[in-house]
């Protein structure tokens, strides 16, 4: 989150993609970089990878903001 609130989107990226490979099962990650896919700042992701991350999200945690940001994919 510091690294959203400094606006350095690319290492916020690289961060949570780490936070999933690490934690596969917790929603925290996938939803971050659903986030940032969805509303555009996600540089490495493809429009499959951002859409499946979001989707994975969902089915760990399905509740409002999960479909937000799978909406927003």
């Amino acid at each position: 989150l510091s690294l959203e609130s400094q606006k350095k989107w690319q290492e916020a990226e690289q961060t949570y993609l780490k936070l999933v490979q690490r934690f596969p099962s917790q929603p925290h990650g996938y939803r971050a970089l659903g986030w940032l896919f969805g509303v555009g700042l996600s540089k490495t992701l493809s429009n499959e990878e951002g859409l499946s991350l979001a989707h994975r999200a969902v089915n760990l945690k399905n509740d409002t903001l999960s479909w937000e940001i799978l909406s927003a994919c």
